[in-house]
């Protein structure tokens, strides 16, 4: 007889922190990945934030760098406040979303991933998808780091082209009112699919 899984084994501390540090505006057209890395680069001790324009769309794949302390880089959309916290996100949501795009050059088909010791990461009102013509395998890749948060993001894949919405390999991570759709592919593409593996 097969055993039941395991129950999580410690809490996730989901709490939004406050913002005692920078404030990153970030709008369509400008450089994503230079203002998240100047986010990790700052005083570690306090949180900061990297605030997106609700509605811009930002081409990725965008990398969540090692960094440590006890601050936060929160990473959402202008219109994030707009998303009630504690109620899980659809696709209604998407006016007050920012879009994250996937790789476009068929490497890896990932739109964000962690790289090192990424800790203490948060994404809020985000809407992550891949570039229409890649099949990707994780839409969100987090492999490292300690504190990672997906926060009211509508993960959504392309049928027949998405093997995974979030892949999980590290600890002290939480999925919240978010919602994960079309993670699908055909039988020729092989293997299972998960929204959350």
């Amino acid at each position: 007889m097969a055993s039941l899984p395991t129950l999580p084994q410690a809490p996730v501390d989901t709490t939004l922190p406050t913002v005692t540090g920078n404030t990153y505006l970030v709008n369509a057209g400008d450089n994503l990945q230079a203002t998240i890395s100047a986010a990790a680069a700052a005083n570690p001790s306090l949180t900061h934030e990297v605030v997106l324009q609700a509605g811009a769309s930002f081409q990725g794949p965008f990398t969540l760098g090692a960094r440590s302390g006890s601050g936060w880089v929160l990473i959402r959309s202008a219109s994030s406040t707009s998303l009630t916290a504690g109620r899980r996100v659809g696709s209604s949501d998407l006016a007050n979303m920012a879009t994250i795009v996937g790789d476009n050059t068929g490497n890896s088909g990932f739109a964000i991933a962690t790289s090192g010791a990424a800790d203490k990461y948060r994404l809020i009102g985000l809407h992550i998808t891949p570039f229409a013509t890649v099949t990707s395998a994780n839409l969100v890749t987090l492999n490292g780091g300690s504190g990672l948060i997906v926060d009211r993001c509508w993960l959504e894949g392309i049928p027949d082209r998405q093997t995974r919405g979030v892949s999980i390999q590290t600890g002290n991570v939480g999925i919240i009112h978010s919602y994960i759709s079309s993670i699908i592919h055909t039988d020729t593409l092989g293997g299972d699919t998960q929204a959350i593996l």
